[in-house]
């Protein structure tokens, strides 16, 4: 991220990658403009600019929350409560991810399509374009989604639905976002890799192969799907008891089957929830526990805010680029440190490092050429100008016929490296420990820093 923002920064928009050992290599940054006020932030202010940073969007994310909780007359300190409580549940998205982001954008997009269902202004309509040309360009991964989360709105509840259940219809004439949706539409050729930056939705197939644990599904015995769970058994239980507004129901049930399906999309689950609690939340009454908050209430407000603060500083550590916020990160296969010591008072400027998925962008960041990285995207065949990193890469790394030293010299003699740092459960690395082409030269926590005689 980093790496990017100053290499933006320097050159401009890249189209062509400045990062790989290799030239001749495209590159589209689906988050280029995020990447450039990530790194002019943190050149600006240093790593309390970062904090801060986020800080003030999480800040952002939770006074939107609370706004359509009370654009449903939830109780103000409810909904503050709950837009917490929902903090922390969703606290792993809530870091300098361009995540983070989008979950504001989209929750933006929610409350103008609920202004516009009380009030009948169409101008609020006439703000949703602007969302997509931002998100286009801070985070083009899943612009989609703002389309997706219009069908809510658009599509009425059957009238035999209606006999049968306590759901009123909550919903956008399809002629009345029509023009909305056209402009919204063009607004996604706005950015500097035109088709490229919409297509990169659908060029990363392979990444699902890396075995990257947030596009996996959550089991049933994680918090995501425990929470789902409860929540189903607290909408029947509410039957007949509240009126559930159409498009909440359908946000909550669609937004549920997404993260089923990967749990990145807890992000996109957050605000499905949201929506179905402003139906559930209203008959909640606090009138009985007035007497307990009366005295109670803010510190009850401090200490949940407190809490979110922890818990986001907490799960920031379970992501690469916490070592920003760390006067020194302590050395890992994520942060080699020992290693990276060693190439800047040995290693050519210009020297070409073979990485893994995980320690490809700290040794990015640090100036180096690089062999692979997490930003995963500019190794995909239909974005990179065809050639297929990631399946080269996993080749390489789960081996399975590691006395075949055959795929390991021409993977080597075809980027001629000059160091590798490599992943002690890359099936490379006994290879090298044994080659006497190669001498290791430092020996890190998880990791070898090997060097190419």
């Amino acid at each position: 991220m980093l790496a990017a923002g100053s290499g933006i920064d320097k050159f401009g928009v890249l189209k062509d990658d400045i990062f790989f050992v290799d030239s001749g290599h495209s590159i589209v940054i689906q988050q280029w403009l995020y990447d450039l006020i990530v790194y002019k932030v943190y050149s600006l202010f240093g790593k309390p600019g970062i904090l801060l940073f986020v800080l003030v969007l999480v800040l952002i994310f939770i006074i939107l929350i609370t706004l359509i909780f009370k654009l449903f007359n939830i109780n103000l300190k409810l909904a503050l409560t709950s837009a917490l409580l929902i903090c922390v549940y969703c606290r792993e998205v809530l870091s300098v991810r361009p995540g983070l982001i989008t979950m504001i954008l989209l929750l933006i997009q929610v409350y103008l399509c609920e202004k516009y269902i009380r009030t009948g202004k169409y101008y609020f309509l006439l703000f949703l374009p602007l969302l997509t040309l931002l998100d286009i360009n801070l985070h083009s991964a899943i612009w989609i989604v703002h389309f997706i989360f219009l069908l809510p709105y658009i599509v009425p509840i059957p009238q035999i639905i209606k006999k049968h259940v306590s759901i009123e219809d909550h919903h956008i004439s399809i002629f009345k976002l029509a023009l909305p949706i056209l402009l919204m539409i063009a607004s996604l050729f706005i950015n500097p890799y035109g088709i490229d930056s919409i297509m990169i939705l659908f060029n990363q197939s392979e990444i699902s192969s890396l075995g990257i644990i947030e596009v996996n599904s959550p089991t049933f015995s994680s918090r995501y799907a425990a929470v789902l769970i409860l929540m189903l058994l607290i909408v029947a239980f509410s039957y007949g008891k509240t009126v559930l507004h159409s498009s909440n129901l359908f946000m909550f049930i669609g937004t549920a089957l997404m993260m089923m399906n990967n749990l990145r999309n807890i992000q996109l689950f957050s605000i499905g929830l949201v929506l179905i609690l402003c139906d559930l939340l209203v008959v909640v009454r606090l009138d009985k526990l007035t007497v307990l908050l009366k005295n109670t209430k803010n510190l009850i407000v401090s200490l949940s805010f407190a809490l979110v603060v922890v818990c986001i500083t907490l799960s920031a550590s379970q992501f690469p680029f916490v070592w920003i916020l760390r006067d020194q990160p302590s050395d890992s296969v994520a942060t080699p440190v020992l290693a990276v010591d060693y190439l800047d008072t040995y290693a050519a400027p210009e020297a070409r490092i073979y990485t893994d998925f995980n320690n490809g962008s700290y040794i990015s960041w640090m100036g180096y050429k690089i062999y692979f990285s997490s930003r995963t995207e500019q190794y995909c065949q239909a974005i990179n100008g065809g050639y297929d990193l990631v399946g080269e890469y996993l080749t390489v790394f789960y081996n399975t016929d590691v006395d075949n030293i055959d795929s390991f010299d021409s993977f080597l003699e075809k980027y001629d490296f000059d160091y590798l740092v490599v992943d002690s459960r890359n099936r490379m690395f006994p290879y090298l420990m044994t080659n006497q082409d190669f001498e290791a030269v430092v020996y890190g926590n998880g990791y070898v820093l090997f060097k190419a005689s």
